[in-house]
């Protein structure tokens, strides 16, 4: 069936293709007659190449062809690379991919034993795995020994050690909530038609009843949810603050700083980090308790840090490993 399809496609491609070329040999005008057009000269009919014509003979300047100057060969400068050191990066690169195909090739003698190309290959990958062990253990002795280098000074990694990790930056999460609600507050946007709104104001009221932020409830078609008891109307906050969408939370800093803290539904611990999150970015945070409740964040090399560090661009040049230094200058490092 395969076979017989196929067959019919080509049959029809190869009658496309016929149609095609008489279309195209019909050219308008009479430029370029068919065959059906010439019918009265026979299928066998042809010109005598004789009575043809004879060709211009268009007479044509000769080209000259300027040969290259040769420069001197002692004026150029002939750098010749050494080979690379046996066993060394450059070496492998070289050489051990035409190993591997030389193996390929020949993997066995007549007799049935490896070949000396399969030996050869395996050999090959015996030492690149030597260099790459050699690799590991030494990045890891330079790792333990620096403590830039070594990410568990700054976030544990063990079981126990992480359970307390994270206890201890929830704790301190709690404390920088709390101490906003000293001089911030909330304003929640609902219409009370939405149901996550509903939701919403369900989490909020979870998360209000732990942190004692001063909340203003603003309606935006100015009547309550259920089992709200006061609130305000909207006149005109929203567009203000260019709200399009409820449910919605403001962090509010008197006097005159808002901070949209969400769109959509929020889960009670969702809201204290995304409060936290606006808290730190415009900077209503001392700096010790910002580095507490972001401990992921420290030992990073800022982007200000980077582009102080390019200004050494020619130390750099001169010395590729001196970046060293400048990390260690930048991150307190000694």
């Amino acid at each position: 069936m395969l076979i017989h399809s196929y067959f019919k496609y080509t049959v029809l491609m190869a009658g496309m293709m016929v149609i095609s070329s008489v279309a195209i040999s019909a050219a308008p005008n009479g430029a370029n007659p068919s065959f059906y057009d010439k019918k009265a000269e026979g299928w066998y009919w042809y010109k005598d190449p004789k009575k043809l014509p004879p060709k211009k003979i268009i007479d044509q300047k000769p080209v000259v062809v300027v040969a290259p100057v040769q420069q001197n060969p002692t004026q150029q400068s002939v750098k010749v690379e050494s080979p690379p050191a046996v066993f060394s990066v450059k070496w492998f690169n070289e050489n051990m991919d035409a190993a591997r195909i030389r193996a390929l090739d020949n993997p066995r003698n007549p007799d049935g034993t490896p070949s000396k190309d399969m030996i050869a290959y395996m050999y090959f990958q015996r030492v690149a795995l030597d260099k790459a062990q050699n690799f590991a253990y030494a990045a890891q002795d330079a790792v333990s020994s620096d403590p830039i280098l070594d990410e568990t000074s700054r976030i544990p990694i063990d079981t126990g050690a992480i359970t307390t990790f994270k206890r201890m930056v929830e704790d301190d999460k709690k404390s920088a909530l709390n101490s906003l609600t000293q001089k911030a507050g909330l304003w929640f946007f609902f219409d009370s038609t939405c149901q996550y709104c509903a939701y919403q104001y369900q989490s909020l009221n979870a998360f209000v009843s732990q942190y004692r932020f001063p909340v203003r409830y603003i309606s935006m078609d100015n009547k309550p949810l259920a089992g709200m008891r006061s609130f305000l109307p909207n006149r005109g906050l929203a567009q203000q603050l260019n709200l399009k969408v409820t449910p919605a939370i403001v962090l509010v800093v008197p006097p005159n700083n808002f901070y949209i803290v969400s769109h959509g539904m929020s889960a009670t611990s969702t809201i204290g980090d995304k409060i936290l999150l606006a808290a730190a970015s415009r900077n209503l945070l001392p700096k010790e308790i910002k580095d507490r409740i972001d401990p992921y964040n420290k030992g990073i090399m800022t982007p200000e840090q980077m582009k102080i560090s390019q200004q050494e661009q020619a130390k750099l040049d001169k010395d590729p490993n001196a970046f060293v230094d400048l990390i260690k200058d930048a991150l307190g490092g000694k």
